[in-house]
């Protein structure tokens, strides 16, 4: 950057011919010049703006650009946030620092939400007056990021938990992810779809949208309508990053893109869920506007992909396991015979009708009830290795006499 500086051609500069700098602004340069930190040094009323090597990636695209214009212009997408910082170190003449300050930035063409830790120092002239601001700071978006990331995985997990409690269906479960993660990414649309076996067609099981935006839950859809290559990709388990929607990207035929452009769709994100060797399920997430996809974004689609699938899984598992229980409720209680449910240690759960019959005990009594209570005497010692048994196992076991015949009834027999 030092070369860079020497060849700058400063004739008729706001800042004048470098041998008529001033003393402050010369030594403010070779500090900024010696320091392994990113720095920058803003100079005169309308600061303008010089910089080392380490700080040249900040503006991106405005490199070298950048050089000798006044920060005002340099940084008009955020001025709102650095100018007034600006303003009071410069009028109260103290240093001023922040950490994670966000600043929407603007970066190849499009405005990215990014977080910075910087510091303003002031220069002083001979006189006490501020002549110039030193800046040093860092990036530390994937930082914060990471950490908002986080606390939603663990918000989104409680919520999963509470709903597994509840024994919640699918659209429940899905309006639970989908519509925070809208509003935690920036989205116009989230959802999941369930891909057919085919791998030709899949259903939009649910998503979550903007006002304005439609949704295409309890939609069917032909993937190759949305691109060959995009499809291919989904069969083969891939990420499909799209950050601007045209005929002309190698990637989306005309009929594609006018798919897209039907449902309001300007870039998106697939996060395929690959199970048994074949695609399942997909989340997609759409935006109305054009978007550069980070790697940050498609690993944490990729990580909710796979916990939406575990949970409407684990969903569905619930309903049939509830749908199971209430059919054995009713064989159970219906039964002719004497049936009877214990844990581990020999305590009754539960027994039906025939069983209290058959030991003159009412149903309703049966935790308060061991096997041991209810068993002869001289059958007790069976029993037990019998129980043991089945408990090792797994499984059930039937006993004829114990407690059919030689129940120790409550009438002493």
């Amino acid at each position: 950057m030092a070369a860079r500086l020497r060849a700058f051609d400063w004739r008729g500069h706001a800042l004048g011919e470098p041998t008529a700098w001033p003393v402050e602004l010369r030594v403010a340069i070779s500090l900024c010049m010696h320091s392994s930190l990113p720095t920058a040094i803003y100079w005169g009323p309308q600061l303008r703006l010089i910089y080392n090597d380490s700080w040249a990636p900040i503006p991106a695209e405005r490199h070298p650009w950048a050089i000798g214009r006044p920060g005002k212009e340099v940084w008009s997408d955020i001025w709102n946030v650095v100018g007034p910082q600006f303003e009071g170190v410069v009028r109260m003449g103290r240093g001023f620092s922040t950490f994670r300050q966000r600043l929407p930035m603007r970066r190849n063409g499009e405005v990215i939400e990014s977080y910075w830790d910087y510091s303003f120092t002031p220069i002083f002239g001979a006189e006490g007056e501020v002549l110039g601001v030193m800046n040093q700071g860092r990036e530390v978006t994937d930082e914060v990021l990471a950490t908002e990331d986080q606390r939603f995985f663990l918000e989104i997990g409680d919520r999963l938990r509470d709903l597994a409690i509840e024994s919640a269906d699918a659209s429940k479960i899905l309006k639970s992810v989908m519509e925070p993660l809208v509003a935690h990414l920036g989205l116009s649309r989230a959802g999941y779809a369930v891909i057919e076996p085919g791998e030709e067609f899949c259903t939009a099981l649910g998503d979550w949208s903007i006002p304005g935006e439609i949704s295409l839950a309890g939609g069917r859809y032909r993937l190759p309508d949305f691109g060959e290559d995009v499809h291919r990709a989904v069969r083969a388990g891939l990420m499909v990053s799209v950050g601007s929607i045209s005929p002309d990207d190698g990637r989306h035929s005309a009929k594609a893109a006018e798919s897209f452009a039907e449902i309001g769709v300007k870039s998106y994100l697939l996060a395929p869920v690959v199970r048994d060797g074949r695609a399942t399920a997909v989340v997609y997430l759409h935006d109305n506007r054009l978007r550069q996809w980070t790697s940050r974004q498609a690993e944490f689609a990729r990580e909710i992909a796979g916990r939406v699938w575990l949970a409407l899984r684990n969903a569905d598992a619930s309903v049939r396991l509830n749908a199971s229980e209430r059919r054995f409720a009713a064989i159970f209680d219906k039964a002719a015979v004497g049936l009877s449910e214990s844990d581990s240690a020999g305590r009754f759960i539960r027994f039906n009708p025939t069983m209290g019959r058959l030991l003159g005990r009412p149903t309703e009594s049966a935790r308060e009830l061991t096997v041991a209570s209810v068993t002869h005497p001289d059958d007790i010692e069976e029993t037990r290795a019998r129980l043991a048994q089945a408990a090792e196992a797994g499984g059930s076991f039937e006993i004829e006499n114990a407690m059919s015949v030689r129940a120790a009834r409550r009438s002493g027999r």
